[in-house]
């Protein structure tokens, strides 16, 4: 078979990515991971477990994706120590969130991935 057109091609792609898609979910490392997480793990600033009783929860562990939340610049800046603008806010989220993200990623690759994901122009 000749890829002749580039929509031909584009399809014979997709089904290809598909059936990997496909083939990882029933692969046997896929339950390990799954296994391993065990469920839903609530997690604190400094990365050790929570009572769950706080009203936000900074780091939420479920079948392996990690979930960010509650990350606000000003709230640890009680002195206003750095300016109020848009970028300085931006910047130290994206510094909050880094910090939550390198202390529970197992492998370095993950989060090497997850770096330069972060670090794009």
């Amino acid at each position: 078979m000749s890829f002749t057109t580039r929509r031909s091609f584009a399809s014979r792609i997709v089904c290809l990515f598909t059936g990997m898609g496909a083939a990882s979910l029933f692969s046997g490392s896929a339950h390990a991971a799954t296994k391993e997480q065990g469920g839903v793990r609530k997690l604190g600033y400094d990365g050790k477990p929570t009572d769950g009783t706080g009203f936000i929860t900074p780091l939420i562990i479920h079948k392996g994706v990690i979930y960010i939340a509650g990350q606000g610049a000003h709230s640890r800046n009680p002195q206003e120590q750095f300016p109020t603008d848009v970028e300085t806010h931006t910047t130290k989220v994206l510094d909050n969130v880094k910090d939550l993200s390198r202390s529970r990623w197992r492998n370095r690759g993950q989060h090497s991935a997850a770096h330069r994901f972060l670090n794009k122009d």
